[in-house]
């Protein structure tokens, strides 16, 4: 018999991460022009994305315990659909007038939906890869996350010229039904400690109130969580910097924010061929320094080589110390509460992150030095922490959760005095 050609769960989830941030960056882009044509000003649809972060908070609270109880497989499906209606939707109201108050609430549940899709998306991790593969898989999606938004804002920007802004809106409702096709699709079984019923606010308590629990017996758990949420709050503040770089060390030439995402993203995948052979606890505060000394050289020099070096440096460390904490994290969340486990962690990204990026913010109002020098003292509080940690006994498991060998107790050997003979 020939054997059958089979596309691994693993592959369908790395592809719908591809394709959602494919998607995550049209929409994005073309909701601003939207909302700039039909207003002559960008305060409406910077509100919409800095309610993002404040949104994250909100929805994971209920987000963890409904793929917990509904599945993750089922809340990922239903996120790409729900995403490509409200496109659709907006697809429909942007040829009308007097509809962007309309079309500013509907980019909000854009953003809520999303949040209920990174949840699921983290939680399904353990169930379709491999724990062989999951740190490849970590490492590789970071690098997705920002290669399928370079590849996004490179698409809009090119069928915003020979197409309306409708068209892009339905382009990615059709990528995110696409990501709703592939979540369908996975070979995973209704967890059985769930029950798909709508969840009330005393349930949701309670939910919430068992994984505190859980969490307060297992710290190193809680530790390993709270550590893994820098690398993403590094990357939203390096792509803050990005402009202010370009400005000033390339001109003002838009060409090099895609040339030095770029080199990040190249980083990124290095790191994942690196972790295929070496995933090692004792890297994470190698990864960290490697970060502090890429933003320290860009900070300190204009040469454009160096700049170019240090980002790719930086694509490194970050896609390997992010693959290393994540792919450990998988193998740590207890199956029951997986999706509260990715609530909880994303909700403290985006507390994390909406401090880091407001505070770099007014740093890059100061100036440009200023702006990174705060983006590598988060890096170096984290790198702290990991060396202050690491080394702790967390009831037999570091701080990644490998156990801790207890040497055996040594067996004392006594001999027994020679009997004499009688007689």
């Amino acid at each position: 018999m020939k054997r059958q050609f089979v596309i691994k769960d693993s592959h369908k989830l790395l592809t719908a991460t591809l394709l959602s941030n494919v998607a995550d960056g049209m929409h994005t882009l073309a909701l601003g022009k939207y909302l700039y044509d039909h207003t002559g000003a960008v305060g409406s649809f910077a509100l919409v994305l800095g309610f993002d972060y404040i949104l994250g908070v909100l929805t994971q609270v209920y987000a963890g315990p409904v793929v917990d109880k509904v599945s993750a497989r089922l809340v990922g499906m239903s996120a790409g659909l729900f995403r490509a209606t409200v496109l659709l939707i907006i697809a429909a109201l942007s040829g009308m007038q007097g509809q962007v108050a309309l079309v500013t609430g509907l980019s909000i549940l854009l953003k809520i939906s999303s949040h209920f899709y990174r949840t699921s998306t983290f939680a399904i991790v353990p169930a379709v890869v491999p724990k062989e593969q999951q740190a490849g898989y970590a490492a590789l999606s970071t690098t997705f996350l920002h290669v399928g938004q370079l590849i996004g804002v490179g698409l809009v920007g090119i069928m915003l010229i020979k197409m309306s802004t409708a068209a892009v809106f339905v382009s990615d409702a059709l990528l995110f039904c696409v990501t709703a096709a592939l979540f369908v699709s996975f070979n995973v079984p209704r967890p059985e400690f769930g029950k798909a019923k709508v969840l009330g606010l005393t349930q949701v308590v309670r939910d919430w109130y068992q994984t505190g629990v859980t969490l307060s017996k297992k710290r190193g758990l809680l530790s390993h969580i709270l550590i893994s949420t820098g690398d993403l709050a590094v990357m939203a503040c390096i792509n803050l910097t990005l402009v202010p770089i370009v400005n000033s060390r390339f001109g003002g030439n838009s060409v090099w924010l895609s040339i030095l995402d770029g080199a990040f993203a190249g980083g990124a995948i290095f790191s994942f061929l690196f972790l295929k052979t070496y995933l090692r606890e004792r890297y994470l505060p190698l990864f960290q320094v490697l970060q502090i000394a890429s933003l320290t050289a860009v900070a300190f020099t204009h040469d454009r080589q160096v700049v170019l070096v240090a980002f790719f440096v930086l694509g490194v460390a970050l896609g390997g110390s992010n693959a290393l904490l994540s792919s450990k994290l998988f193998g740590r969340m207890p199956a029951e509460q997986r999706g509260r486990i990715s609530g909880f962690r994303f909700l403290v990204i985006s507390l994390v992150t909406a401090a880091s990026v407001w505070a770099t913010s007014m740093g890059l109002g100061v100036g440009e030095a200023t702006g990174l020098g705060i983006v590598t003292a988060l890096i170096a509080v984290y790198f702290s922490i990991t060396v202050v940690l690491r080394r702790r006994n967390f009831d037999g498991e570091t701080l990644l959760g490998a156990p801790i060998a207890v040497p055996e107790p040594m067996v004392e050997v006594t001999r027994e005095p020679a009997k004499q003979k009688v007689g």
